[in-house]
């Protein structure tokens, strides 16, 4: 896929830091997509490369590969634009992708990473709220303690790598462990002068 003028905003943040909520939050009041690579993975059908992929690495925590990953993030974005759901003009939001330095560099050969919003959050919190979650949306990948400390670990090894790809002047950090509307409503306040650039 060739360069597109799309612009996105990419949700950065460990596993339970609140990226879906806002993600969700910020793609319904906008009215642009919310690509969730989580979403993607947890949908894909247990016989496709990407399922197969996860069935395994799902029980380690562990990433998927970026070329598989890249390629899934390919194939959505292309049925985004063939199905007329945005245009070459639009915004999207990601979530979960980029999470490695080779994956800054992928996306950024198809789109512009044009806003960044990191969500800090606490360990403790992280981890209460991958619990809660786990129980309330019976999440399988929140169910094992050992996985999520996994995740977290892989999280915190690669946000030095990606942040030292990004333009740290359109890098927000926003202290995520606050209600879900004050977090929504700092993260407005980071992308209104992008908007209406």
């Amino acid at each position: 896929m060739a360069k597109s003028a799309i612009r996105s905003i990419l949700l950065l943040g460990p596993p339970g830091s609140g990226k879906g909520t806002l993600g969700k939050s910020l793609s319904d009041l906008m009215g642009i997509p919310h690509l969730s690579t989580g979403d993607l993975v947890r949908r894909a059908s247990p016989s496709s490369p990407l399922g197969r992929a996860c069935s395994h690495l799902s029980d380690s925590g562990s990433l998927i590969s970026d070329k598989l990953i890249f390629s899934t993030f390919e194939d959505y974005l292309k049925g985004l634009l063939l199905t007329f759901q945005m245009d070459e003009q639009s915004w999207i939001l990601l979530d979960g992708i980029p999470r490695t330095a080779e994956q800054v560099d992928l996306v950024s050969n198809v789109l512009n990473l044009s806003v960044v919003l990191r969500l800090h959050v606490s360990d403790t919190v992280l981890l209460k709220r991958i619990t809660e979650r786990a129980s309330s949306q019976g999440r399988v990948d929140d169910l094992d303690m050992d996985v999520v400390h996994r995740r977290i670990t892989i999280y915190n090894e690669h946000v030095g790598q990606i942040l030292s790809k990004l333009d740290s002047s359109r890098v927000f950090t926003i202290e995520a462990d606050k209600h879900r509307l004050l977090v929504l409503a700092e993260a407005l306040s980071f992308l209104v002068p992008f908007l209406d650039a």
